[in-house]
């Protein structure tokens, strides 16, 4: 079964809106750490968006996804965050 274009617009929003609370959060070097590099901000930036993008789909949203769509769901979601990381730190 395909994603519906519904599907693709909710975790777009929600996976960009990650990405760009973290680019904001991370201009702050003491959000960071010492060992932060820009160009890993992507990585980190994908890994978090796939390991935590359901926790915050509203309640109502968070069981509708079918289960064997929700790992891509999630893949989905980091590809795009790893996007608009690498597109906010080009800029």
């Amino acid at each position: 079964m395909e994603i519906s274009k519904k599907d693709m617009n909710l975790i777009e929003k929600y996976s960009k809106a990650y990405v760009n609370g973290m680019y904001k959060d991370f201009q702050n070097p003491e959000m960071c750490g010492e060992n932060f590099k820009w160009e890993n901000f992507p990585d980190i930036a994908g890994r978090i968006v796939y390991n935590c993008l359901f926790a915050d789909f509203p309640e109502e949203q968070k069981y509708y996804v079918n289960g064997c769509f929700r790992e891509d769901f999630k893949i989905l979601g980091r590809d795009i965050a790893i996007k608009e990381a690498k597109r906010l730190i080009n800029k």
